[in-house]
């Protein structure tokens, strides 16, 4: 029993050595294949398997993408495309539950496929065992080891590979978000860039309160931004049938020829006014048009923004390259198409000033929610403890929005109770005692896993909120006016809910919604980790007692065997009681039964 305990043991802290390992390599990487890689060479050495495959899941399509394939230690590429049914793999994914075979008889009988590697036609795996990679409780994959050995696999090998799959879903969804935040800051860092060039166009146009100071500031600033070796701006007479130029430039000289009839090319524009990109000779030949007006020079490529007020074409701005062909690209056309509205409102009036201010505001709001976001993630990933994590996620939602009132509360399961984690009210306060799902607001944010916004306290009064003021950290008695509640969501089950609040009146915006529902996910994840980091911790504190355990255990036999007398190994197992828990009495007693007495021999 002794030995068996011990191997139990053993086992428990080489799985433990294992996944521990794995979340260390994990927790450096953030690109997808590089994961995938990593947890299929760690699978492959810990099982010494013949075949390892990592397959990810398209539910949508039902398409499988074999991202690791290695056979015999060899890297094999097998193709993606539709999942073959019926097979083991699908058996998995569809089921969402492990799958052990010990024998390819068994694995027929439920729909194998025979996959064979270099002609190998009889050559085929016997054991077989394979995971779901799960995530949100969906399928997005799955890992299967294999052997060519009957009967290769056991439970405690199903539960270690169950265990590594786990920590890779978290690891692919980490992956995924750092990712996707890259897209939005990359996204945002163009759209300054472009927001800089037009800011630039905007001063120039400040400074013009005639006309054609308007047309030479944009037509100047265009030809200085893009590689253009010509540049048109004119408006359109459609009564008289001409164009007006207003601004043309050529190989850096300005050129002010007279007004010129409308061609064939320019009557296509009218009917046709989005924006166009013609990329070379043959495109301009196929339009009717291979010059543009007051040059000699044919185009070989050219971008072309027709600018309307009311549904009616009032100008056209036109650039032409005469060196090379596909010398624009579609975000030179935007941004040909975003200066010349900037001019058509220039003309008009002050409009787009304001538009340029919102959109400006805009993406600085975003970039200031992309630093918030970072700023959370960066202090999440140093938490590894519900209450840091709920502590720290708190102080930072508290400043970020400026909130009078915040708190984080965590639903037990089990008891249906919820847990106040979190609790600011125009200070730091203390956390109130766990109190039941009632028919408030909190319960709704739950039960609906639903957002909730109200404005006024007649509103929250409405959604349920329960009446009566609550003394603040101040010391003071309030009514919260507005606030938002949102749920905290891990899988399929809401755990928790955010709600921020403000003693003022329509306090928070649709923006302040979507920030918060992204800190709420973010938080999600933090406690999953939070929850697995405890678990693994705990079951190293168990696997440590155990081995104390086994350890005095042990200690206690040798000295029986050392000296099996009956008062010496009474004196050994007193001794050693004694020593292990530091009992200050000890004793052990004997029953005679014949006298009906008891000694005290320690």
């Amino acid at each position: 029993e002794t030995q068996r305990q011990l191997k139990v043991t053993e086992e428990r802290n080489a799985e433990l050595a294992i996944i521990n390992s794995v979340q260390q390599g994990l927790a450096r990487q953030l690109d997808f294949q590089d994961i995938i890689d990593l947890v299929g060479e760690k699978v492959r050495n810990i099982f010494q398997a013949d075949t390892v495959n990592v397959a990810m899941y398209d539910v949508d399509r039902d398409w499988s993408l074999n991202v690791y394939y290695v056979d015999r230690g060899e890297r094999v590429h097998w193709p993606d495309g539709p999942s073959p049914r019926p097979s083991l793999g699908i058996n998995v994914l569809d089921s969402r539950k492990p799958l052990l075979i010990g024998t390819k008889e068994e694995g027929q009988k439920l729909g194998s496929l025979l996959m064979p590697i270099k002609g190998e036609i009889e050559d085929k795996n016997e054991s077989y065992l394979g995971v779901p990679i799960l995530s949100s409780d969906k399928p997005i994959g799955m890992i299967a080891v294999q052997s060519y050995q009957q009967n290769a696999y056991g439970q405690n090998d199903l539960r270690l590979l169950e265990t590594l799959a786990n920590s890779m879903s978290v690891a692919l969804v980490n992956a995924r978000l750092f990712a996707e935040t890259q897209h939005l800051l990359k996204e945002t860092e163009e759209r300054n860039a472009e927001l800089a060039v037009i800011n630039s166009v905007q001063a120039a146009l400040a400074a013009e309160l005639d006309m054609q100071g308007i047309y030479d500031a944009v037509g100047d600033k265009i030809y200085e931004i893009f590689d253009a070796q010509a540049v048109l701006i004119a408006s359109v007479d459609l009564e008289k049938k001409i164009n007006i130029p207003h601004y043309i430039r050529e190989n850096g000289e300005r050129l002010y020829p007279s007004p010129f009839p409308i061609s064939q090319f320019g009557y296509f524009l009218l009917e046709h006014p989005e924006p166009l990109r013609v990329d070379t000779l043959e495109q301009f030949a196929n339009l009717g048009t291979s010059t543009i007006k007051g040059t000699g020079d044919n185009a070989k490529s050219g971008l072309f923004v027709m600018l309307t007020i009311g549904g009616v074409v009032k100008w056209g701005i036109s650039l032409q390259n005469f060196d090379r062909e596909y010398a624009f690209s579609d975000d030179d056309l935007r941004l040909l198409t975003t200066l010349g509205n900037s001019m058509s409102v220039a003309l008009e009036n002050a409009r787009l000033f304001d538009e340029t201010q919102r959109l400006l505001k805009e993406t600085e709001q975003h970039a200031q929610e992309l630093t918030n976001l970072n700023s959370i993630s960066d202090a999440m990933a140093q938490a590894l403890d519900v209450d840091t994590l709920a502590q720290v996620v708190g102080e930072k939602i508290q400043a970020i929005f400026n909130a009078d009132v915040v708190t984080i509360r965590l639903l037990d399961a089990q008891t249906r109770l919820l847990h106040q984690v979190y609790y600011y009210d125009l200070g730091p306060m203390e956390l109130d005692q766990p109190f039941p799902l009632g028919k408030g607001i909190s319960t709704q944010v739950l039960e609906t896993k639903q957002f909730i916004v109200f404005n006024t306290d007649a509103e929250s009064r409405t959604l349920g909120a329960v009446s009566g003021s609550l003394p603040t950290a101040q010391g003071a008695m309030k009514d919260t006016e507005s606030g938002v509640l949102v749920p905290i969501v891990v899988g399929e089950n809401a755990i928790g809910v955010i709600s921020i609040q403000s003693y003022q009146e329509h306090a928070f915006d649709t923006s302040s919604v979507h920030l918060l529902q992204t800190l709420s996910s973010n938080l999600g994840i933090a406690l999953e980790n939070a929850r697995l980091f405890d678990e693994t911790s705990r079951l190293l504190k168990e696997s440590q007692a155990r081995t104390a355990e086994l350890a005095t255990i042990n200690a206690v036999s040798s000295a029986l065997v050392a000296d099996p007398e009956l008062d010496a190994i009474i004196q050994i197992v007193g001794d050693q009681m004694r020593q292990i828990f530091e009992a200050d009495v000890v004793y052990i007693a004997l029953l005679d039964q014949e006298s009906n007495t008891i000694n005290f021999p320690y």
